[in-house]
């Protein structure tokens, strides 16, 4: 396989939809995307079709950086300890090693992608925007993104230098998802949608409404600007959570 070094692509370039797949009549179908890694490996990911509600299950393509950054801001979030670690402490957790041989199987078997959401901490958000508009200085509130599943995959894609890679959220939470973490011109997308899906609205008609399509977010959006040394975000000193 040829491997193509992350470093000389574009982040926009560094996932894609690689195929959406199940030519079978018994066989659900599967939206598989590709993942380039710093080393220049591909690895693949996939969110299978269910029966019901395809249309409301939402991929986002995330900056890995800027999504470790809105993690991070889970102060109080069950798995603080784990969004506060890097690379030497990550290759510690203890499904790890299960984690890089899922991956190892390539595009025949792609690991699942991990499933996520995205909300305003209600109490931080209301304190936030009133200080804010008492001094115009201060930064709003900002985002926080939390697991449902999918912890230690995403781990070990950072780990491993994946400038971004997909995940899967909630058709609600998809828009406040890809504001703060995804990539430029990149909207969230439906790819196990339905063709008869009815009175829903297609990926074209979301991308027409799509505000940000093609600007620079991280000019557009400053309280997702990064700080810190070897191009991780700053740590966050939080009490620590063990992890389920």
């Amino acid at each position: 396989m040829r491997k193509r070094n992350s470093d000389d692509l574009p982040i926009e370039a560094t996932t894609r939809l690689f195929e959406v797949r199940g030519l079978n009549p018994w066989e659900n179908r599967k939206a598989v995307y590709e993942v380039v890694l710093r080393s220049g490996r591909s690895v693949y990911m996939r969110m299978d079709s269910t029966n019901y509600s395809n249309t409301g299950r939402m991929v986002v393509l995330v900056d890995s950086q800027r999504f470790l950054l809105h993690w991070r801001a889970d102060r109080a979030g069950l798995h603080a300890h784990e969004a506060n670690g890097d690379p030497t402490t990550w290759i510690h957790d203890y499904k790890f090693g299960l984690a890089a041989k899922g991956f190892a199987l390539g595009v025949e078997n792609p690991v699942p992608l991990a499933t996520v959401g995205c909300r305003f901490n209600t109490n931080e958000h209301f304190l936030a925007d009133l200080l804010s508009r008492i001094d115009p200085r201060r930064q709003p509130a900002s985002p926080v993104v939390t697991f449902t599943n999918g912890i230690t995959r995403t781990l070990w894609l950072l780990t491993n230098g994946a400038s971004s890679f997909p995940v899967e959220c909630s058709r609600d939470d998809s828009q406040l998802l890809a504001n703060c973490c995804g990539l430029p011109g990149a909207p969230p997308k439906a790819p196990l949608r339905s063709p008869t899906a009815g009175t829903n609205r297609t990926d074209d008609e979301l991308e027409s409404l799509w505000p940000w399509r093609g600007s620079d977010m991280s000019q557009s959006h400053s309280y997702s600007t990064l700080s810190g040394t070897e191009g991780w975000p700053d740590k966050v000193n939080l009490r620590r959570f063990h992890c389920c």
